[in-house]
């Protein structure tokens, strides 16, 4: 027995391949996925079965009906015979859109031939009547479909009925989960693999009896769940097997391999699905859903996705393989918690996540030996640095001689030594595995960081400081540029040298402090008060030649975007214009790498992008968000660095992740047609040709359509034209679906167009549609009908005629005495009315609009604002101590004043667009509309001195003559708020007025 076990050990350490000197990432982390809910147009969110076609249709069956993913969200598909109540769907199988396999709960079958459903009833047309499994496989015959139910029958179709195959075993229980059919050379080699409940793994060859196959160790599998075959190097076949509650077993040449959880292959032993993903030139995947979540198997390492969050401890009931439009495989999930779709091979993929509860990974660095040895190391917020080498990882942490768990940068000298710089301002350098701390000269704590690290040649190090300054390490001793000595900048994130290391010319980036550049031993800032640059708020900076050699830095700024900055004349950096780059996901830039290629890797405060350079000196963008696969949308200054192999690493405050630029899209999606109703009318769609006739006039056409990409589906756009009938196409929408009412008749062309996230257009799709005319609007009907229509329009006429002539005479004389009598009363009752509006929004005694008339202009322009999107003013203005007039010199000097203020208001303001009115007592109100807040104050401080040049005498003022204070409010109006908030404002500004000392302009500030 120990012999025994020796053996079968030695055999699984030989299957484990040995550590690749480089990084696979296909094996490190894990790939990026979608998930689908309630949300996106399930049904339900259990979906018991998935299946997917070449061309990127997917069906799921829930346990609440069947659906179907349209290139933008899953839209419930109802039988014949649900009635408004689905039934639970126990498979699916899509071959293609024209021929859906669909198994609803003790129902039989139902078959989509890509226009209608046609019912295979259980015990009729069905041999079978609860179907637990649907497969195909290539026969001799071709292909056919089978069927497995829990009576124990193996049904098959043969593309024109369903008949029984007569399996030569009794099983027990009856329940069949899945099979495998394996086609020989004649039919004696057929080998038909059956997965059963109880009975566990049948095995038949050819027409001879089956046989159970035991499966040997721990734990017992008989419940079979799954099988699959998979094609080996040397050209024979391995059966995978997959057991709920045994994990999964392999069998190849007679011989048995198990794998479980305990021995960390699997997330459980209790596996539902197993699908196998092969491609020429790579290795072969393995792939198992179990009840607790992924695994996958490929060169003979498991890889365990139970550290993401959206997948952790979700039961996947079906998987399903699926492609993109580039041919990259994807691999769909039917869980608990709705479909997931995983990009297997993708332009993104998660590479670990670390210190997800505060930054994340602060610092990120690819390193290739000259052997081709690679590794990643990435610096965490408080889980210390993490290094990934062949194959696996490693942690460093204070027990390695770490003096802190902040890793805040990672460089290496020329010698080989490693540099950490630590968030409480230490650095730790390592060499021969283990770590010490140098001695530096700077204050350290909590507000301190080493920031940035430029090595040189000479065996020198360039240091950035988080405060105060820059520090020089030449191997020996320190030379510290701290912020009041030397003018170096503070708050450092990035170093660059653009000279050389005898005579450097280091360039550094800083937050708050611009650029400062050191040169001749002596350092200089600029800003934007002594040079173009447009922020002084910086992030990391490197240095890349333009087209002409010359030194061109690229720096992430808070506020300005990403900055190129021409640094050839190091005295005068000149900003970079030219040619423009594309918009970066957020204005906040932490920084920008290039790779050999000319590509462009950014990242920044709300996600990161990818910019393939297009040979034209332009990029094409793509931007990834956390909904896009990226840990966080938030990225850190200094995590970012593209390898060796152009492929670019991202740190975010969530974990770091990697961009494939060799794996960007290639924009091959093809736009197709997936649904036409005309009048109610299915159209079939897929039978080729694209030519539709109405079955009559004014016909309702509903037509549905979709570019299937595999991924980022709702960032697609389309628009369409009835070309004949719509000028010119519609907008850009998100929606793939149409709808016309009433087309008439005619002949019309319906041009489709659509394109994907990143761009790329796809190859326009056109139906040809002919509406037919109606009979009684062919050319005889109509030239008959038109000929008596104008026959007895010509007997009307005559008949009106005579009619009129005689009315004519008549109504001459009335209208000559009823228009006399009209003019008189026209006249006076115009009069009138001029004189009752003119009353009725005049002031009598200042000879300006009265208070309705203003706020009635006040509440129009309001309105005007609110439609255009502009600001609007409003100036409340009162006498000072105006009582005190009344009081002294009598109200009609008080008459007087008034109408002497509102003449040099009048005046002031002749000429604009501006109305001015009485609002009550001495106080008058000004409506400013389309004004800003700057204008408005000038205008009330015109209005003030205009006043105050009068001189009107009144010993009751400090001044000895009538002075008068204003109050200014300006705002954008909201679209649920009234004027009534901009003249309480003014009123509130008007109040500060008189109580800051009278005879002055206050304004209450801009507001929404």
């Amino acid at each position: 027995m120990t012999a025994l076990f020796l053996l079968l050990a030695a055999q699984q350490l030989m299957a484990v391949a040995p550590p690749p000197a480089a990084i696979d990432i296909e094996t490190l982390g894990y790939p990026r996925l979608d998930l689908f809910d309630s949300g996106d147009g399930l049904p339900n969110l259990t979906i018991v079965s998935v299946s997917a076609t070449d061309d990127g249709h997917i069906w799921a069956g829930t346990m609440r009906g069947l659906a179907r993913f349209n290139g933008l969200r899953f839209v419930p598909v109802a039988l014949p015979g649900d009635d408004g109540h689905p039934d639970v769907i126990s498979s699916v199988l899509a071959l293609d859109n024209r021929q859906v396999w669909v198994a609803p709960l003790n129902r039989g079958v139902y078959l989509w031939n890509g226009t209608a459903w046609r019912h295979f009833k259980p015990g009729k047309d069905f041999p079978g009547y609860d179907v637990r499994r649907l497969r195909a496989f290539n026969t001799r015959d071709g292909m056919r479909v089978f069927a497995t139910t829990n009576e124990g029958v193996v049904a098959v179709w043969d593309g024109k009925r369903w008949s029984e195959l007569r399996v030569k075993y009794k099983l027990r229980g009856g329940e069949i989960f899945d099979l495998l059919y394996l086609p020989g050379h004649h039919v004696e080699e057929d080998v038909l693999w059956i997965g059963s409940y109880e009975s566990g793994l049948i095995r038949c060859i050819g027409l001879a009896a089956c046989e159970q196959l035991p499966i040997p160790g721990e734990p017992r599998a008989f419940e079979i769940s799954s099988l699959r075959a998979l094609r080996e190097a040397d050209g024979s076949s391995s059966i995978w097997i997959g057991s709920y509650g045994g994990g999964v077993a392999r069998f190849h040449d007679g011989q048995w391999q198990r794998f479980r959880a305990e021995d960390g292959d699997l997330t459980s032993n209790f596996v539902h699905d197993i699908e196998i993903i092969a491609e020429k030139g790579r290795s072969p995947e393995v792939w198992v859903g179990s009840r607790n979540g992924f695994s996958s198997y490929r060169d003979g390492r498991w890889q365990r996705f139970e550290d993401q969050s959206n997948l952790r401890a979700i039961r996947v009931w079906s998987l399903a393989k699926g492609r993109d439009d580039d041919g990259r495989p994807q691999l769909w999930a039917g869980t608990d918690n709705g479909a997931t779709r995983l990009h297997v091979r993708g332009d993104l993929r998660t590479v670990r996540r670390l210190s997800e509860d505060s930054n994340g990974v602060w610092a990120v660095r690819f390193e290739t030996d000259p052997d081709g040895t690679e590794r990643l190391w990435l610096g965490s917020d408080g889980e210390g640095l993490w290094r990934y080498q062949f194959g696996a990882w490693t942690q460093f942490g204070r027990a390695d001689g770490l003096p802190g768990d902040i890793v805040r940068s990672i460089s290496r000298l020329a010698d080989g030594t490693l540099w950490v710089g630590m968030w409480n301002g230490e650095i730790a350098v390592m060499k021969d595995g283990r770590f010490r701390t140098l001695d530096t000269p700077w204050d350290k704590g909590d507000q301190q960081a080493v920031t940035a690290f430029l090595p040189d040649k000479r065996g020198g190090m360039w240091v950035g400081l988080r405060k105060n300054g820059v520090a020089y390490y030449d191997g020996v001793n320190w030379r510290w540029f701290d912020v009041k000595g030397s003018g170096a900048p503070d708050f450092v994130l990035g170093l660059v040298n653009t000279g050389s290391d005898a005579d450097p010319v280091i360039w550094a980036s800083s937050k708050g402090d611009g650029l400062g550049r050191f040169q001749g031993g002596q350092w200089r800032r600029f800003t934007t008060w002594n040079s173009e640059l447009p922020d002084n708020e910086l992030s990391t900076v490197n240095v890349y030649p333009d087209a002409q050699g010359r030194p061109v830095l690229w720096i992430g700024s808070r506020n300005k975007g990403l900055l190129r900055v021409d640094v050839s004349n190091p005295a005068q950096p000149a900003m970079v214009r030219s040619p423009a780059l594309p918009a970066t996901p957020h204005p906040y830039v932490y920084g920008a790498v290039r790779n050999a290629r000319g590509d462009m890797a950014v990242c920044t405060d709300y996600g990161a992008a990818y910019w393939r350079n297009d040979g034209k000196g332009g990029f094409r963008a793509v931007d990834y968000h956390r909904v896009n696969g990226l840990p966080h949308d938030e990225c850190n200054a200094g995590a970012l660095s593209f390898d060796s192999r152009g492929r670019a690493w991202v740190g975010t405050i969530g974990g770091a992740a990697v961009l494939t630029p060799d794996s960007t899209r290639s924009g091959r999606a093809k736009l197709g047609l997936e649904r036409l109703r005309i009048d109610h009318v299915e159209y079939p769609v897929h039978a080729g040709g694209l030519e539709f006739i109405a079955p009559g006039p004014n016909a309702g056409i509903e037509v549905e359509f979709a570019l299937l990409t595999g991924e980022r589906e709702a960032e697609s756009l389309y628009r369409t034209q009835i070309i004949g009938l719509e000028p010119a196409p519609g907008p850009w929408l998100q929606s793939n679906q149409r709808s016309f009412t009433s087309v008439p008749s005619g002949d019309y062309r319906l041009r489709i167009e659509a394109r994907d996230y990143s761009g790329h257009a796809a190859q326009p799709l056109e139906l040809s549609l002919h509406v037919p005319t109606p009979w009684w609007r062919t050319g005889w009907i109509l030239f008959l009908i038109g000929l008596g229509i104008v026959y007895l329009i010509w007997l009307l006429m005559g008949w009106r005629e005579r009619l009129l002539r005689r009315r004519e005479s008549e109504l001459r004389k009335l209208v000559g005495i009823r228009t006399g009598e009209l003019e008189l009363r026209g006249r006076e009752l115009r009069r009138m009315n001029d004189e009752l509006t003119r009353l009725s929004y005049h002031d009598p005694l200042t000879d300006v609009a009265n208070r309705r008339k203003l706020l009635e202009q006040l509440d129009a322009c309001w309105l005007d604002a609110q439609v255009d999107g502009r600001s609007i003013g409003f100036i409340l203005l009162d006498a000072d101590d105006f009582k005190a007039v009344n009081d002294i010199y009598g109200h009609l000097r008080g008459d007087e004043c008034l109408q002497m203020i509102a003449g040099c208001l009048t005046s002031v303001l002749a000429d604009t667009p501006y109305t001015l009115g009485r609002y009550g007592g001495e106080e008058f109100g000004v409506v400013l509309p389309d004004c800003d807040e700057d204008r408005a104050i000038a205008i009330a401080e015109r209005c003030r001195n205009a006043v105050e040049r009068l001189k009107l005498a009144h010993t009751g003022s400090a001044l000895g003559y009538v002075t008068v204070s204003l109050g200014v409010a300006c705002m954008q109006p909201g679209a649920a708020s009234s004027s009534d908030v901009l003249v309480a404002k003014a009123d509130g500004a008007l109040y500060l007025a008189k109580r800051q000392g009278k005879n002055r302009v206050v304004s209450a500030g801009a507001g929404d």
